[in-house]
């Protein structure tokens, strides 16, 4: 198999794929393990939303800051909801 047979199409549906799937399963994920490893929240966002901003000036145009907003709001998701999960189990909510 060749990988040199690609068009622009092919790399624009990965783009689109990752965009829509990948960095909110990633961002979703980092919201779960700080909230099991009690980090700070802020600084893993902080170091993803600066390695998006930078992937975002290197390939992207800037209508893909908008996807900023989604993904913040997909990690607070995961990380709010595995620290209530976790304060159930611990019996500090009942």
């Amino acid at each position: 198999m060749d990988n040199y047979n690609y068009s622009g199409i092919d790399y624009e549906g990965i783009v689109i794929l990752s965009l829509l799937f990948l960095f909110p399963l990633l961002f979703l994920l980092q919201g779960i393990f700080s909230a099991l490893s009690s980090t700070n929240v802020f600084l893993s966002l902080g170091v993803s939303i600066l390695c998006f901003i930078i992937l975002m000036m290197v390939y992207l145009n800037d209508s893909a800051a908008l996807y900023i907003l989604i993904y913040l709001v997909i990690e607070f998701l995961g990380y709010s909801s595995t620290k209530f999960i976790l304060k159930i189990k611990r019996g500090k909510i009942k």
